[in-house]
């Protein structure tokens, strides 16, 4: 299949492809190893969790997607012991901080404040959301486990496809924080020429 060759054609350059380390559903490799599918489908499958993740206190979600995004050091050192299953959902959880990093500095660019659609009391709801948020990652983790082990043939298409809409998100992530970002900094160049010339 045509999206199959190229999504082994893109990961080629951004993942080892080891046979060893890959899921095989239906007897078809994937295009990526076990940590990198985790990681890439797990760029799409937090956006609809950051839904849930923005309504939790500011300094909660920073330590908890902090450590999401850190847990990765040991697992990807090998300093723990760990199959497939375990790489695929570190690999799960590191795309989830990084999505909710991205997403956080994109939201601050725009708002440049400190009301950024929270909810009035953010301590008073804070427990009911993080169980929504746990639960959310909970569905979404155990789900795509199960997908991966379905023993259909066109399995491994689909997660491929999954695979490429994921690096797709994370591209226009990083390309609208960058875009915003430039615009930040120019504005903040013209305010800063103006106030010296005035000067």
């Amino acid at each position: 299949m045509f999206l199959d060759e190229l999504a082994s054609q893109v990961f080629s350059f951004l993942c080892h492809q080891d046979p060893s380390r890959t899921f095989q559903p239906g007897g078809e490799p994937l295009a990526v190893c076990a940590r990198c599918v985790g990681v890439y489908v797990g760029f799409l499958l937090a956006l609809p969790i950051m839904i849930v993740a923005v309504r939790l206190p500011r300094k909660l979600s920073m330590y908890l997607h902090g450590a999401l995004v850190l847990q990765v050091i040991p697992f990807g050192f090998h300093l723990i012991p760990h199959g497939r299953t375990l790489r695929t959902i570190s690999g799960q959880l590191f795309a989830l901080g990084v999505v909710y990093f991205l997403s956080t500095a994109i939201r601050h660019s725009k708002h440049r404040s400190d009301k950024l659609d929270k909810p009035d009391n953010p301590q008073k709801y804070a427990g009911r959301w993080l169980m929504r948020y746990l639960l959310a990652t909970a569905q979404a983790i155990v789900l795509f486990q199960l997908l991966l082990r379905l023993d259909w043939g066109w399995i491994a298409s689909v997660i491929n496809v999954l695979a490429l809409a994921g690096l797709a998100v994370l591209c226009t992530q990083v390309v609208t924080f960058l875009l915003v970002l430039s615009k930040y900094l120019l504005e903040y160049r013209r305010a800063n020429s103006l106030f010296y010339r005035m000067l």
